[in-house]
């Protein structure tokens, strides 16, 4: 529900063009001569699941064939391709450090909470003809208030595949202090209709500190357009802040969205269309045919 491709969970982004890059985006825009040079590749997907671009498995060989010693990393919430196509990735990559991080939030009766549409019989049948093949993998389990329960259970389940195991808070919570109160207004998801369906309460949701805020359909982000103004987004608002990026000075990273452009972090990229009352960040990249490299 957080992820930018859907609007909680629900309905299609209208910045959502359905773009994706080609291997022919690495040899010829990118070329051998820089891809040789990078030693980390991370597919993440801010827009969708990598492992649904078509050509996923041509690139990472033409990238290994540039860089043998390069590292590859693959997030994924394991609900496409076939066990056949899972084997195939898992050979090439087997024997490196490389390494699938599988986004899985619980088990068959609670990942489709947040993993909204994924199958559970196939995510669980991709993993393991993955896993089959001696390459790595990472369980990456985000901890809510209706999963914490099964993380121990998770992590047995781990240990037994020889899988790694880590878990993270998630976002996508607004959160404001007052008066020594944690106000959470929970995540809200929606059908593929536009409607709301239910929410997600953050794992701490019990905590004598925190307050759990009901849902205000008056001021719903997803079908009023009406942001919620907290304390936060204020300055924002007035597109006035300064940037501490970790990025730049710190790195030598660089995200490369789905349409080729190169921006300094996926943040970025998501950010563009999904902070209305971000002026400054959509001033700056509102140009983007800058940002994607060209034959010349």
């Amino acid at each position: 529900p957080v992820c930018v491709r859907r609007l909680g969970g629900g309905k299609l982004n209208s910045i959502i063009q359905n773009v994706e890059l080609g291997v022919d985006y690495f040899e010829n825009l990118l070329g051998e001569e820089f891809c040789s040079n990078v030693q980390h590749w991370q597919f993440c997907g801010t827009k969708g699941d990598p492992v649904a671009c078509s050509e996923l498995y041509e690139i990472i060989v033409y990238l290994k064939n540039c860089n043998p010693d390069c590292i590859f990393s693959i997030h994924t919430n394991g609900g496409f391709r076939s066990e056949k196509w899972w084997t195939k990735l898992g050979r090439l990559l087997r024997g490196t450090p490389s390494f699938v991080v599988w986004g899985i939030d619980g088990l068959e009766d609670t990942n489709h909470i947040h993993r909204r549409n994924v199958k559970w019989n196939k995510l669980w049948a991709n993993l393991n003809a993955f896993n089959n093949t001696g390459a790595h993998s990472l369980w990456q389990f985000l901890v809510f208030e209706h999963n914490r329960h099964q993380m121990s259970e998770i992590k047995d389940i781990c240990k037994k595949l020889n899988i790694r195991f880590e878990s993270k808070d998630a976002f996508g919570f607004g959160i404001q202090e007052k008066d020594g109160i944690k106000e959470v207004y929970p995540i809200e998801v929606f059908d593929k209709d536009g409607n709301f369906d239910y929410t997600i309460n953050p794992h701490f949701s019990n905590q004598e500190n925190v307050k759990i805020l009901p849902i205000d359909p008056v001021r719903r982000k997803f079908t009023t357009g009406i942001i919620r103004e907290y304390p936060e987004y204020m300055n924002m608002k007035k597109g006035q802040y300064d940037i501490d990026c970790k990025i730049g000075e710190n790195t030598s990273d660089l995200y490369i969205d789905c349409d080729g452009a190169l921006l300094p972090c996926c943040f970025i990229g998501a950010g563009i269309y999904t902070s209305p009352l971000d002026r400054q960040l959509q001033s700056q990249f509102k140009n983007r045919e800058e940002f994607i490299p060209t034959e010349n």
